[in-house]
């Protein structure tokens, strides 16, 4: 595993509005699920919603993906 995007509202995301308290728990919670398999790093990076699809089962937003080739 990865990531945790199964465990999207736990381990995963933290709304905008969000404070200090709820950032933390959401690290915390990443890092007690990833357990042995956690190697020292969490990658902090904005949502950017695009066109909307579906929601996942866990409640992540899934969006259309736009990558770029050079």
């Amino acid at each position: 595993m990865k990531s945790c995007k199964g465990a999207w509202l736990e381990t995963c995301f933290v709304p905008a509005e969000a404070g200090e308290a709820e950032f933390q728990e959401v690290c915390h919670g990443l890092v007690e699920r990833r357990g042995e398999r956690f190697t020292g790093g969490i990658v902090i990076r904005p949502l950017i919603p695009l066109v909307f699809k579906t929601a996942h089962s866990s409640g992540a937003p899934l969006f259309e993906e736009y990558r770029p080739v050079f």
